[in-house]
């Protein structure tokens, strides 16, 4: 599959724009919210330095016992789209 540059930037963008939603609803304790826009198969490295799945990650939102964050950063290590790696 080959896109524009225009098409591959407005997926970019469109991506970029779900992961800052993201990042609000955790930030807001939103689980319903945050469920409805994570993957099924996310996978996370939590504050503690272990990697937690999504349903470790809604749990610990309800029970408000470890995804009280004042911030989140998130650093992306690629995004493919199409068989381009960015």
């Amino acid at each position: 599959m080959s896109l524009s540059a225009d098409e591959e930037a407005r997926i970019r963008k469109t991506v970029g724009a779900l992961e800052e939603e993201e990042i609000q609803l955790v930030l807001a304790g939103d689980v319903a919210g945050a469920a409805r826009e994570m993957a099924d198969d996310v996978a996370v490295n939590a504050p503690n330095n272990q990697v937690v799945h999504k349903p470790e990650i809604l749990e610990h939102m309800k029970r408000q016992t470890a995804l009280q964050y004042s911030s989140v950063e998130r650093q992306r290590e690629a995004m493919v789209i199409g068989a381009t790696a960015w």
